[in-house]
């Protein structure tokens, strides 16, 4: 038998290369030439904030003015609630559904809290009553003027409900109307792989 001659050799070579090699290419040029073409599906239903970002202490007070523990972020995962300037029917809706979600993470109820958070100083009195009255047991802090609600992509917006680690970061974030079944998938999750707190 005759063996093939060597320009056949190299030909059949560059056509098995163009096989294997070809789609990898054409892969590669794709995904980077046109990254909307692939939509990364994620499990969270929040949208993840990268990177996290970190309340400063000196950015809060609580409801009677006082400063803020520096370290009291640090103890528990947090679900932060920020409110619009008034707490009318929609924003207490939210608060309840709040409370639902720990109450069905179960055992680890005890590793969560609420805390919620007011960005205006302009009602501030009226803000603080209708909590306090409707509320008794959750924490309400306040926002110092210029301090968390500026311009950028990554501050601090009213209407919105923060997850946050027990580092003090904050970690996703989900807008007033979310279900709170939504927020409850990720809570658990974050709960079940997390080693801290």
């Amino acid at each position: 038998m005759n063996p093939l001659p060597k320009t056949t050799n190299n030909i059949l070579f560059y056509v098995l290369a163009l096989l294997f090699i070809g789609p990898l290419l054409l892969a590669f040029v794709l995904f980077h030439t046109h990254p909307d073409w692939f939509k990364q599906n994620t499990i969270n239903k929040g949208h993840l904030i990268v990177p996290p970002l970190t309340i400063p202490p000196k950015a809060i007070v609580t409801s009677a003015n006082k400063p803020l523990d520096t370290d009291y972020f640090d103890k528990k995962w947090t679900l932060l609630a920020t409110l619009p300037q008034k707490c009318q029917q929609r924003c207490q809706q939210s608060i309840s559904s709040l409370k639902k979600v720990i109450k069905l993470t179960g055992k680890n109820q005890n590793r969560m809290r609420i805390v919620l958070l007011g960005l205006s100083q302009s009602h501030r009195a009226e803000l603080s009553a209708t909590i306090h009255q409707n509320y008794p047991d959750t924490k309400l802090l306040f926002s110092r003027p210029n301090y968390l609600g500026d311009s950028s992509a990554q501050s601090i917006k009213p209407s919105q409900i923060y997850i946050i680690d027990p580092h003090g970061n904050l970690i996703m974030r989900y807008s007033s109307d979310v279900k709170a079944l939504a927020i409850l998938k990720d809570v658990k999750r974050v709960l079940k792989v997390s080693r801290i707190a």
